[in-house]
């Protein structure tokens, strides 16, 4: 999967802008030194971490040593980029002031040679953004992306083009030791700092697996603490920063046709119970929620699509 990876770092045509490259090796294979040293056009770092340190703070902090530029992007070994992915994300970044992080869409994918299996959460970030046209580029504040981030995980670290100082500073946010939700807590955190950019082109590929760790910790308890404990952090910041939720999704909802059942298919299911505890979002009557779950994808779409006038909301 390396090697995919780094074939399409080496494809980009914005490589005039790639200074180094730096692969981390957590104690598994050493043929990952031996992938690297086929693409001498790349200036790749190479680094053996013997003995492995675990995701988590520990590891972003270590991987911090090694990288020099002014700006970072991370692409997941089992990930690769389109050729353009670079350009179009330099270009993210000059599109309004104050532009910190840049994000494209994703598509995910079962391999190389498999099959497109849909693009990674497209409407959550529609959602929580102000007015989006279907395609282009999607600005966020703090607020619209405190909304992604309490339906669900909305940005991909494989897509992401971020200035080093505000990467660094954002770090804060993961100092408790959390190994699972790094990529939703920091997608909010970076709006602190200004704003950040969603390509809705998608221009990234997500190599859907069994083995990934959203996958793999996302389905036990931990992954369910840790899922709870940053939905808890969101909600303490969106009241640090005055939101009034309801009003947020509620506006949301009903400027945009959108129905309960539509953020019930496309948030995480932990999310939205979350939301509903607090108050923020009311669950269906019983009598939908159940038609909605037998009914086929197809017709459920269809029955949303009759209902989204109808926002059912809390307050």
């Amino acid at each position: 999967m390396l090697r995919s990876a780094l074939c399409s770092v080496a494809a980009q045509t914005g490589g005039s802008h790639i200074g180094e490259v730096v692969v981390i090796e957590n104690l598994s294979n050493r043929e990952s030194g031996v992938i690297c040293r086929d693409f001498p056009q790349l200036r790749i770092r190479y680094v053996f971490r013997d003995p492995p340190i675990p995701p988590g703070i520990e590891s972003t902090l270590d991987a911090m040593k090694y990288l020099t530029g002014d700006y970072i992007a991370f692409l997941f070994d089992d990930d690769w980029w389109g050729e353009q992915h670079l350009e179009k994300s330099i270009e993210s970044h000059t599109i309004c002031p104050d532009v910190v992080a840049s994000y494209g869409s994703c598509i995910w994918v079962n391999g190389e040679e498999g099959y497109l299996t849909g693009i990674h959460s497209s409407f959550i970030p529609w959602f929580a953004a102000e007015k989006p046209k279907i395609k282009g580029r999607w600005v966020f504040e703090l607020n619209e992306l405190l909304i992604a981030g309490l339906l669900k995980t909305a940005f991909h670290f494989s897509s992401l083009l971020i200035k080093r100082s505000v990467w660094e500073k954002c770090l804060d946010c993961i100092r408790d030791g959390n190994p699972y939700d790094t990529d939703r807590l920091m997608s909010v955190e970076m709006g602190k700092y200004g704003k950040v950019v969603m390509d809705s082109a998608p221009h990234v590929f997500i190599r859907a697996h069994e083995s990934q760790e959203c996958t793999r910790i996302g389905r036990t308890s931990v992954g369910q603490f840790w899922h709870n404990k940053s939905t808890e952090k969101l909600l303490l910041l969106a009241e640090k920063a005055g939101m009034h939720l309801q009003h947020e999704f509620s506006r949301r909802m009903s400027r945009k046709s959108v129905s309960i059942e539509d953020l019930i298919d496309n948030s995480t299911r932990d999310s939205f119970e979350s939301l509903v505890e607090h108050g923020i979002l009311r669950k269906p009557p019983m009598h939908r929620k159940v038609i909605h779950q037998i009914l086929p994808p197809f017709l459920r779409s269809c029955l949303n699509s009759m209902r989204r006038k109808q926002v059912r909301i809390a307050g």
